[in-house]
């Protein structure tokens, strides 16, 4: 494992699965924050914050004293442009699941609202991930394509999201293997590997093997600040090999050099 991806707990607690049960609408309390961050130390590589929320410098100030390297990123969040900038050195420079459990505020008459993934694709430098499944549910094709273009292959980073819940599909979703429902029947994750992701977002897009392994292993290493280490085949990396064939059916596995048996 190299590292931790803290998605939360300071994000907005209306968006994402379990919205209802979500027991983080306190405040940012230095308690609790000092806490987590202890625990973690350098091995949290990414925090995901919703920049609405009050209060919220001293725990971004307190994380990167404890890891300067440590990568801010949006997510589950209705937080405007305007908020976001307002996070000074601590703006994100990732977008946590682009187009997926995120809100936009309301604004005058008919005029479209803005809200955290419209400054993703403004922003030149920032990296934006995505989930790619197979029925385009997260993320419908055409606004993965969307992202594709606004943000290219170099910035956007393939995940799956992939969690573990045991509630039952609801019965519209019955043919969907690949993704995992709250209590309430709403999206909670999916049950994707990265094989399969990189085979949905071939279809999707109609990106080739190449680009889609590198949304899947360059652009999160270098979005982390770990490509020096992994994330591509050069001297003096760490050998962690994925071999496929052309429908990315995975044929074998390297870890530190070393063949795995599976």
């Amino acid at each position: 494992i190299k590292g931790i991806y803290m998605e939360g707990p300071y994000t907005n607690p209306n968006y994402g699965s379990h919205a209802d049960l979500n027991p983080w609408h306190c405040g940012v309390e230095e308690e609790a924050y000092k806490a987590m961050v202890d625990a973690g130390g350098k091995d949290i590589k990414v925090w995901t914050v919703g920049p609405e929320r009050p209060d919220l410098l001293p725990f971004l100030e307190y994380a990167r004293q404890v890891n300067p390297d440590v990568v801010i990123a949006v997510g589950h969040s209705q937080a405007t442009p305007m908020e976001i900038r307002k996070l000074g050195k601590y703006r994100p420079t990732l977008m946590t699941h682009t187009f997926n459990a995120t809100g936009r505020l309301p604004v005058y008459g008919g005029t479209r609202a803005y809200g955290p993934d419209e400054y993703c694709l403004k922003e030149p430098d920032m990296y934006a991930e995505l989930i790619s499944d197979s029925r385009g549910i997260h993320v419908h094709p055409e606004m993965q394509q969307l992202l594709l273009h606004a943000k290219g292959i170099h910035r956007t980073v393939l995940i799956t999201d992939s969690t573990v819940h045991d509630n039952p599909t609801p019965a519209e979703y019955a043919h969907v293997k690949d993704l995992n429902f709250d209590h309430n029947g709403g999206i909670a994750g999916s049950k994707m590997t990265m094989d399969l992701a990189c085979r949905n977002i071939m279809t999707n897009t109609n990106c080739g093997i190449a680009q889609a392994f590198q949304m899947a292993s360059l652009n999160p290493a270098r979005a982390i600040g770990m490509d020096r280490e992994i994330g591509s085949i050069e001297a003096g990396k760490i050998a962690d090999l994925v071999f496929v064939d052309d429908k990315f059916n995975v044929q074998q596995v390297m870890l530190s050099g070393k063949l795995c048996q599976f």
